[in-house]
This record gives structure tokens, C-alpha cells and sequence, in this order.
């Protein structure tokens, strides 16, 4: 665990009123943050759902402590060893983080294991309540987390540990459970099983794949979450090419795009409106100013102003939308689109990783902060040439 807050995070600073309780130091935080990244991937999402999650320090950082607050450590142990399902669980998280307790990432495998058999044996006797199967689904997830972070972590992975990954997250989709953790494991999984034949071991590769065909219900709901975010792709893509200039920093090299014209600004010059760039910062629109100089009058190039909104913009409605009338749906768009004015996109793929950061709380200083750390990250790491064992 990280001994320092990220400055990617640190400059999200919380205000200065935030109420830390009892911490009182950099790795309190970092602790409280490390288990809410644990027990939010468990949490239930919505698959069909392509907005991002939001940044929210703060808001990650009160949960956190209402939670371990509400139930202390010495709370949670009595219950556990009395066979309390649910404490188990919660014992197990806070072993993995080691939350007022020394790690033991194995030992909270453990007790996840156990919760988990429970509720599948109990399954076979009688008729699962909803509490059960939500217990088992949490456990589940955790656990996947736990087979999939050691698989990752070790310097030769071994496939059984990707498998376990993989039946824990399927576990917890037949208990009713859709989460972050659950689509993590499926992407990866899925990704390792694309490259088998190059890089798993021969003996182990027809057992490795003849286990994953096993998962239906996690092929499944990955194939269900590509289409969703496959669509999402293209509508984004549609809008960016009416308008390329106003969804993307001009500034060459420069990952950052926007959801909405309004999370970068426009050059203010009189420069036409078909070659008006935009731009995330200050510094990119200085940087970018030799090749746009002939296309603007330098008197006015300094000026950045925000983009009006064109046809077809963020701000149109479907005809669904004009039809609801509730104040309740009307504020909560409302609120969506501020959030997703503000919406800044990072193409993280010059870092050495395939992916793409969303955020509506950082700035773009933040962003591209986050990217050189990434950058460095993978650098110093290698591509590695280790095939996976049994």
C-alpha cells in the first residue's frame, strides 16, 4: 500500500472543514481509501448503465468511516466467531486491509472461502433468503478481487489463481450480484484467454481453457457490458466528428478530450468556426500556438471563451425526456448535465496501457499528472516475457 497520497488525489483536497475524525496521518487515509476500494467493488451496479462513476474523495472517505465507526473491530471478531455469515465477511475485509489489524490477505481468503461454502451447502438443503445470497455475493466478489490482485502481482502468475478468480465472480452472479470487481475479473480473464495459445504453459492451456468455457453466466454478462459500452463508443464518436475541434485538445499529443463542448475551451480570436480549436489548458493553447497563429490574429489568441452549444449538442432532448414532468427527474438531469459539462476524457494509450480515464472532479493538470505517474509506472515495470504455469 501506497505511504503517500497520489497528488492525482491529494489535489482533489478536501475542504477544509472535512471532518478526518481519527485520522491523523497521510496513511490513515490511504487506509480508509484502500478499504473502500475493496468493499465498493463488491457493490451492485447497473450493467446497462454506460455513465462513469464518479471521483468523490470526500464522499469515499465518510462512508469509509461511518462504516468501520458503526462496527468495531472488536464487535465484528465477536460476531464472526459466534458464525455470524455477515461479520465473517466484514472480518475478512478488514484483515485483507489490514484496517486496526495486521494483514493477513490469505487468512481473509479464508473466511470468504468459508461464508461461501456455507451458503452453497445451505443452498442444496433449502430455499436461499435474500440476505444469504447477498452475503455469499459479497464474499464472492471480494474474493475474486483476491485471487485476480495475486495472479497479477506474481512474477510468473499461475492460471489456477485466474480460475479461482473466475468461479468466485461466477458465484457471485448466480447470487444475483452484478459488480465493479465481477466485470474487473471477466475483462482480465478474458483477456489472458485471447493470448493462451502464446503465452500459457502447453501442459496446463487445454485445463485452463476448458475451465474458463465453465463460466457461462461471466461470458455472458461481459458480452452484455461490451455491447452496452460498445454503443455508448459509438454515439460519443458521432457527436465528436459533427464537431471534432470541440471534443478533443488541440494541443498535439494531448490526451485530453471532453464528454460535453464545455469541459475545454475554445480559442477567443476571430479565426474561423469550422478551424476554431479547443483546449484543456492555458499551457496547451501557448504550446499550440505556432501552428494555429495563421489561422488567428495574434492580438486576440490569448483569450479563451467558453463554446457556445450547437445542434445538436448535450443539451438536446429525446422525445421521452420532453414527456416527464417529475421535478424529481428534472433536477436529477439537471445535475447529470453539469456533471457531464465538467467531464474531462484521457486516452490513456501513450501511457502503456489500453484504457481510458473519466473524471468530472480533476482538472486537466490532475489528468495528465496522473498519466505520467502511469507512464513511469509501466516503464519501470517492463512488458514482461514470463509465460503463465498451472
Amino acid at each position: 500500500m501506497s505511504r503517500t497520497l497520489p497528488m492525482y488525489l491529494a489535489s482533489q483536497a478536501v475542504r477544509d472543514d472535512f471532518d478526518f475524525g481519527g485520522m491523523t496521518s497521510l496513511d490513515d487515509v490511504n487506509l480508509l481509501l484502500r478499504y473502500y476500494q475493496i468493499y465498493s467493488s463488491a457493490d451492485p451496479m447497473d450493467v446497462d448503465d454506460a455513465t462513469p462513476p464518479e471521483m468523490e474523495f470526500e464522499k469515499w472517505l465518510k462512508q469509509a468511516q461511518d462504516r468501520v465507526t458503526k462496527l468495531p473491530n472488536n464487535e465484528v471478531e465477536r460476531k464472526a466467531a459466534v458464525g455470524d455469515l455477515e461479520m465473517k465477511v466484514e472480518l475478512g475485509l478488514r484483515k485483507y486491509v489490514g484496517y486496526r489489524t495486521s494483514v493477513d490477505e490469505q487468512g481473509a481468503s479464508d473466511l470468504w472461502t468459508d461464508v461461501i461454502d456455507a451458503v452453497v451447502q445451505r443452498r442444496a438443503r433449502l430455499q436461499l433468503s435474500a440476505r444469504d445470497k447477498a452475503i455469499a455475493a459479497t464474499a464472492a466478489c471480494y474474493n475474486a478481487g483476491f485471487y485476480l490482485d495475486r495472479f497479477n502481482k506474481e512474477e510468473i502468475p499461475y492460471t489456477s489463481d485466474l480460475t479461482h478468480a473466475g468461479y468466485c465472480a461466477e458465484i457471485a452472479i448466480v447470487m444475483g450480484r452484478t459488480s465493479p470487481m465481477i466485470l474487473h475479473v471477466a475483462q482480465r480473464y478474458h483477456q489472458i484467454l485471447a493470448k493462451a495459445d502464446q503465452i500459457v504453459d502447453a501442459d496446463v492451456r487445454p485445463k485452463f481453457k476448458a475451465d474458463a468455457a465453465k463460466q457461462v453466466h461471466l461470458w455472458e454478462l461481459l458480452e452484455r457490458r461490451d455491447k452496452v459500452m460498445g454503443r455508448a463508443k459509438e454515439e460519443r464518436e458521432a457527436k465528436e466528428r459533427r464537431r471534432p475541434n470541440a471534443y478533443r485538445c488541440a494541443r498535439e499529443g494531448c490526451p485530453m478530450k471532453a464528454t460535453s463542448q464545455a469541459g475545454l475551451k475554445r480559442c477567443g480570436g476571430p479565426c474561423p468556426d469550422e478551424l476554431k480549436p479547443s483546449y484543456c489548458s492555458k499551457d496547451c493553447q501557448n504550446q499550440d500556438w505556432k501552428f494555429h497563429k495563421k489561422e488567428c490574429k495574434p492580438g486576440n489568441s490569448e483569450s479563451l471563451s467558453a463554446p457556445a452549444h450547437a445542434e445538436g449538442s448535450d443539451n438536446t432532448t429525446t422525445n421521452d425526456e420532453k414527456g416527464v414532468s417529475s421535478r424529481a427527474k428534472k433536477n436529477r438531469k439537471k445535475n447529470e448535465q453539469k456533471k457531464r459539462k465538467k467531464e474531462l476524457r484521457m486516452d490513456m494509450s501513450g501511457s502503456g496501457i489500453g484504457m481510458e480515464i473519466i473524471s468530472h472532479t480533476m482538472d486537466a493538470n490532475d489528468m495528465k499528472e496522473l498519466h505520467a505517474a502511469v507512464a513511469g509506472g509501466v516503464s519501470q515495470r517492463g512488458n514482461g516475457g514470463s509465460s503463465l504455469s498451472q
